[in-house]
């Protein structure tokens, strides 16, 4: 059974985090939901039981929250980036694991999330071989996904 399952589970696509929504009262100390922007970009607000911040290295929660992140030794480097959903692709969560890289693409409706991984410490010489290397390592790796071919 996935979270979407669950009764008061809800998933918004494209928003974006703004703050936290602090409690008063008996609450007082506690984070009790997020302000967010949805894809339309009006301002909301989403109380929850349970908040978790998923939102990545420049996280807005940590930042309103004032916490610092550990530091621990990672062995891979991680881009995000989007890419537009072709129609023949696969629905869902697809993995892509190749010649020491590996993409995770997550499905967004008309776009896929790719969380691309890399060894740690070569993002300068990725970065150096430009769009096109990117390209050309995502075709090797997913030759057959009308989403890579066709960017």
């Amino acid at each position: 059974m996935g979270a979407e399952a669950e009764p008061n589970f809800r998933l918004l696509r494209s928003t974006e985090v703004t703050g936290v929504i602090r409690g008063a009262g008996r609450d007082r100390g506690r984070i009790i939901g997020v302000t967010y922007r949805d894809q339309a970009g009006e301002s909301k607000q989403m109380r929850a039981t349970l908040t978790v911040a998923c939102d990545g290295r420049t996280s807005t929660v940590r930042s309103a929250l004032g916490l610092q992140p550990r530091a621990f030794g990672a062995l891979m480097d991680v881009w995000w980036f989007r890419l537009p959903r072709q129609n023949d692709d696969p629905t869902g969560l697809a993995g892509i694991f190749n010649a020491g890289h590996g993409a995770i693409m997550i499905d967004g409706g008309d776009y896929y999330q790719i969380a691309y991984i890399i060894p740690k410490g070569t993002d300068t010489e990725m970065r150096a071989q430009g769009i096109e290397g990117l390209h050309r390592v995502l075709v090797n790796m997913a030759p057959g996904s009308p989403t890579v071919s066709a960017h």
